[in-house]
């Protein structure tokens, strides 16, 4: 296994005014992720949210890709979505802990993880289709301070929720309530995984556009002023530039504030024990 390289992780709290309790929270960066290991951390994030004896837990992990991989939705059929005689050998198929159709996930892409619990929301906004709401409306304060108008959808593709033939759309060649759009095209994805109280919510940003994968019929888009190269450098939009805005956005928009850089060596002593440290 590919070592990772050493995450930014800043310590964060949040006061819940009606009962004046402080909650706890992390907000990680790890670029270059093996895909395996991308996956397997989300999971275990939110094992650990949920195992957070004072339910105070908020975490947000903004991360990127190695190599290209493909991850499927929770509940897919993997026969109706990938097409096993034209895929590459070489790129992993995994199956996500949160729903959506499958993405073929690329180094150029930004992806984004929070998770809690739902008591981070107002009461009357802890449903599914409010807690998606607002994090769509959270990305897309940040895409505008990074420079990019954008906009959550108000209404699903018709033929999202049915089958069309043999093979499942993917993922960023339909569209859902709540995804976001920027120059007529998808640019944001995101799913959600709930237990009891706790959530995880996963979003895939492709500000420098999507690339093509025919194996899950994936069709490449290109938005204006973005450069694709296999060089992570040459992206415009990168970890680096997103990260102080998720830092001041995500914060504001929830209730909690960061303070300080995280014990290493206390994250390294739990990370999963089948990763290399």
């Amino acid at each position: 296994m590919r070592k990772i390289e050493r995450p930014t992780i800043l310590s964060a709290v949040m006061i819940d005014n009606k009962v004046n309790k402080v909650r706890t929270g992390e907000y990680y960066i790890t670029p270059q992720g093996e895909p395996e290991f991308n996956m397997e951390f989300d999971n275990w994030l939110y094992q650990t949210v949920q195992e957070d004896k004072n339910c105070g837990s908020v975490i947000l992990r903004l991360y990127s890709w190695s190599r290209p991989a493909i991850t499927v939705g929770y509940n897919q059929d993997l026969n109706k979505v990938i097409n096993w005689q034209i895929l590459d050998n070489t790129i992993p198929v995994i199956r996500r802990i949160t729903g959506g159709r499958a993405i073929y996930h690329d180094q150029s892409e930004i992806t984004f993880s929070l998770t809690a619990n739902l008591e981070i929301f107002p009461e009357a906004m802890r449903s599914i289709s409010k807690t998606n709401q607002l994090i769509s409306e959270a990305v897309v304060e940040v895409l505008a301070e990074s420079g990019v108008i954008s906009e959550w959808m108000s209404s699903s593709d018709p033929s999202f929720g049915r089958p069309t033939g043999k093979m499942a759309k993917s993922c960023f060649n339909s569209f859902s309530r709540f995804e976001i759009f920027s120059e007529g095209y998808k640019i944001v994805a995101g799913a959600q995984r709930r237990k009891g109280r706790f959530f995880i919510h996963q979003g895939s940003i492709k500000l420098n556009g999507i690339s093509d994968c025919p194996a899950i019929g994936q069709k490449g888009t290109r938005l204006n002023n973005t450069i694709m190269e296999t060089n992570s450098n040459s992206y415009k939009y990168t970890i680096d530039a997103l990260s102080h805005n998720f830092l001041k956005v995500f914060p504001s928009k929830f209730g909690f504030e960061f303070l300080q850089i995280g014990d290493m060596a206390k994250f390294y002593s739990r990370i999963p024990e089948s990763f290399e440290k």
